[in-house]
């Protein structure tokens, strides 16, 4: 390959950084599915253009709802896009809403954004609106990140908001709760804890009772928090700004210094690594399934 095309090309580190999911996966992608494909060095290192980044990332958000891995790898990029659109993931929200939500990311109107905040649980419920209507404006904003059609700043002023919508709603609900207790945070060296509280808001909605730890935790915090709480269940939240390598280190340190009766949920982008003892989720829906069902079985 001639070297001045190599140097459009990015590698298999950057690839993993760029669109949240691990080197591992991506071989393994890779190797069962033929995607995504790469160019070898004469060394024998893998390239990967720029196209096969952003399709990557799209196919990261869409495993994030649910999707599985094998069926996404076989699609284009308009086709994931078609499969995220209102009509693909929920019938709740139309394409005059994503228009206004994206409007007011781009002109940074907080009170359009609470506005529709609002509206949206009131009309729908809290857990409806966790589990699938708040994801997709999420990702909504995500695309347009991707696509360029926003910048960093205006996907956080929508993060900010979000969270703070969705802190009020779930400390305002715990006060009355008499569930099982969860302990909540997420991994050392990640501060990105939305997904965290999308998370706790949805165990809230249920009826567990909420000890929240916030985001970056050092593992040995996280034990002696759970040595003096003495929950349930550790739920932990993890990003796609978090390595594999660290992740995995961190969940078998983790389940390792915590009774087994405990247990530990873990959310965050789709990975390959595995631990014994540990409920992994990749979306807010199967999330909210899991722990309704774990519910009623606990206080049934």
């Amino acid at each position: 390959m001639p070297k001045d095309k190599q140097t459009n090309m990015i590698t298999i580190g950057s690839l993993s950084r760029q669109t949240g999911i691990p080197i591992n996966t991506i071989r393994t992608w890779e190797r069962r599915y033929g995607f995504p494909s790469a160019v070898r060095t004469p060394s024998g290192h893998r390239l990967y253009t720029h196209e096969c980044s952003q399709h990557l990332q799209l196919i990261s958000i869409a495993v994030q709802h649910g999707y599985r891995a094998s069926l996404l790898v076989k699609m284009t990029r308009d086709e994931i896009r078609d499969l995220l659109s209102p009509s693909g993931v929920s019938s709740l929200v139309n394409s005059r809403h994503l228009d206004r939500w994206l409007n007011a990311a781009r002109c940074l109107d907080e009170n359009t954004i609470r506005d529709m905040l609002n509206r949206f649980e009131s009309q729908h419920g809290l857990m409806t609106f966790c589990s699938d209507i708040a994801p997709l404006l999420i990702c909504h904003i995500e695309q347009a990140w991707l696509r360029k059609d926003i910048q960093i700043h205006h996907e956080h002023f929508v993060s900010e908001n979000v969270r703070d919508f969705l802190s009020r709603k779930w400390r305002e609900i715990a006060k009355t709760n008499t569930g099982p207790t969860v302990l909540a945070t997420t991994l050392p060296n990640d501060k990105h804890n939305l997904g965290l509280i999308l998370g706790v808001t949805i165990m809230v909605g249920i009826g567990y009772k909420i000890t929240m730890l916030g985001d970056d935790t050092p593992i040995h915090s996280i034990v002696q928090a759970v040595s003096q709480q003495h929950p349930e269940v550790l739920l932990l939240s993890y990003s796609l700004h978090k390595h594999e390598a660290s992740l995995l280190s961190d969940l078998q340190q983790i389940r390792e210094k915590i009774p087994d009766e405990i247990k530990i949920f873990v959310g965050g982008p789709p990975n390959s690594i595995q631990v014994p003892n540990l409920e992994t989720f990749n979306s807010f829906s199967g999330f909210k399934s899991f722990v309704e069902r774990i519910y009623a079985d606990t206080v049934g």
